[in-house]
């Protein structure tokens, strides 16, 4: 390999390294990412930590992931647990 080959597969290899490529799908090194790789370790669904609203107008809000539909009081209620 000459000397022009060797830094093309260096910026080769930059390049690949700046793909993130998660063991489990997921980046472990957040905090995020440590509450999702204990509940995966454990066998519990990654997403069940995850829990926010979704303003639809008249004081309705969408609850993620549930889906409910609910008001401003039952919301901050669910968001406080």
């Amino acid at each position: 390999m000459n000397h022009f080959e060797n830094g093309r597969q260096k910026a080769l290899n930059a390049i690949i390294k700046k793909q993130p490529n998660f063991k489990y799908g997921f980046d472990a090194s957040t905090a995020a990412g440590q509450k999702r790789l204990m509940d995966y370790s454990m066998g519990r669904d990654t997403e069940s930590h995850i829990t926010r609203s979704i303003p639809l107008g008249n004081g309705k809000f969408k609850m993620v992931p549930s889906g409910d539909i609910v008001d401003f009081e039952e919301r901050n209620k669910r968001l406080k647990k």
